[in-house]
């Protein structure tokens, strides 16, 4: 269940109804005192099982009514945000490598679509909707006649539950639980208004490949508040390109887990890159995109990087590369070549070389290039629990350092890799800590703060530089 990341609560819970279970069928069994409950569940057999269910029940209001739904801080930024989502099926066999905007439908506001699953079942290799939320600034009239929406995270779906097989009544029950804790109260409007600032920078964010996303948009809501649209690509649902939920089906071999990887990575940055190339979409033909900055979590991260040091855009277009606790290690081998300075291990593609040269195939003629490396400007912030990864980081960042091309590293203390993403900020403090999904030191929203106060200040150097100005951020370390 851990794996999962978000599942580590509900799987506690469900070891503490199994234990009360267990330890009920034993007073039955041996204590004096339960003898004469004992009798009463031989002459009415559902007597435990009504007792049993009645105190989870309880258990559920408690919870609901003792710990409310959520909600992001609120950004200091002048400006308020609207949403607007889009989603893309790819048909039978359509591997959607070089979708462009113009395929994505407009749909519900939620994060999934219903046909996601319905997909997965019919095709265990089949690729998932690809999602696009556009976050765009927008003037305080405008927002007040638009609708709102609370967010709903990814958790709600139950991935642990699907994945290990459990009883329909399992994943229902905790999906109930999920489904409130997961609806986050962001005060986005719903709409597509035209933005209130057009000559600021666009901000395109890929998603990490397992964690939820509550955490991003704590900082995506704080940068569009400064006047920024930001584009949320999610190529489909991230637990897919490793995992089939719906079968329970693991790809555990390194040959099939490496081709996922390799086509959520082409595929993601291919969108990427037509996202900033188009203007179909009615907010984005407003937005000035000669100001693009690429950002990313984890193996987003390492997309985001890709994207802004490769000749897959035209020289400039890339004014920024924004990326948070970068997973390098799943980059393609020509990535983490150029960016740890040929101490890249290469096992991971190796050890697959045919599903790797398939999944390659969607990046041929994608070239990896050092001066893209050194001109783009690049803050990395990374958690305290990945410290040890930092070293080779700043080792790697030191030697692309130069005049034109400034590099800051910013480190989120006493953080972890998943809370950079959500998890934290999603439960009472108190349960995060019990269950080591934050460091016990600092709150999740101090955490959330140092996050959005690095990110705004690259924003702002992106917006107000000159070249050659020092890239500096609060938590800069390097």
């Amino acid at each position: 269940m851990a794996w999962g990341f978000d599942q580590q609560l509900p799987a506690l819970m469900a070891a503490g109804y199994a234990l009360a279970g267990w330890t009920v069928w034993r007073g039955y069994r041996s204590a004096p005192a339960m003898a004469a409950l004992g009798a009463a569940t031989a002459a009415w057999p559902e007597a435990g099982l009504t007792i049993y269910l009645g105190a989870a029940i309880l258990h559920a209001l408690f919870v609901l009514y003792i710990w409310p739904m959520p909600r992001l801080p609120d950004p200091e930024g002048p400006h308020q945000h609207q949403q607007c989502t889009l989603t893309f099926v790819p048909g039978p066999g359509e591997q959607a490598a070089r979708t462009s905007l113009s395929q994505f439908a407009r749909r519900d506001p939620h994060s999934k679509h219903p046909a996601q699953r319905s997909s997965l079942k019919s095709n265990e290799h089949a690729e998932g909707p690809m999602l696009v939320r556009i976050f765009s600034p927008i003037d305080q009239a405008a927002h007040a006649a638009l609708p709102r929406m609370p967010f709903k995270d990814d958790v709600a779906e139950c991935h642990g539950f699907v994945q290990y097989g459990a009883p329909a009544v399992v994943q229902r029950y905790f999906g109930w639980i999920l489904d409130y804790w997961t609806h986050v109260e962001t005060n986005f409007a719903l709409g597509d208004a035209p933005p209130s600032v057009r000559d600021g920078p666009i901000i395109i964010f890929s998603h990490g490949n397992g964690a939820s996303s509550t955490m991003y948009l704590g900082t995506i809501s704080e940068l569009v508040s400064r006047g920024s649209t930001s584009v949320d690509s999610s190529a489909g649902c991230d637990y897919v390109k490793c995992v089939n939920l719906s079968t329970g089906v693991r790809f555990d071999s390194p040959k099939q887990r490496c081709a996922r990887t390799l086509t959520k990575f082409a595929q993601t940055s291919h969108l990427m890159a037509d996202t900033v190339r188009s203007k179909e979409h009615p907010i984005l033909a407003q937005c000035d995109t000669s100001k693009v900055i690429v950002s990313g979590h984890s193996f987003g991260g390492v997309t985001a990087q890709a994207l802004a040091y490769s000749d897959m855009m035209p020289e400039g277009a890339i004014q920024g590369c924004l990326v948070i606790d970068p997973a390098m290690d799943w980059g393609p081998t020509g990535l983490r070549r150029l960016l740890l300075a040929g101490q890249a291990q290469d096992d991971f593609t190796e050890d697959c070389s045919p599903q790797h040269k398939a999944a390659a195939g969607r990046l041929d003629g994608v070239n990896f290039l050092a001066s893209r490396a050194r001109a783009v400007p690049t803050t990395v912030i990374y958690s305290g629990s990945w410290h040890a990864s930092v070293p080779r980081m700043r080792s790697a960042l030191s030697s692309l350092i130069t005049a034109t091309g400034p590099k800051a590293v910013a480190m989120v203390e006493h953080c972890t890799h998943v809370e950079q993403s959500d998890a934290g900020v999603m439960l009472p403090s108190f349960v995060s800590k019990a269950l080591h999904l934050v460091g016990p030191e600092r709150s999740p929203e101090a955490k959330l703060r140092d996050q959005r106060a690095a990110c705004v200040g690259h924003l702002n150097y992106v917006r107000q530089s000159t070249p050659g100005a020092p890239l500096k951020t609060d938590l800069s370390v390097l």
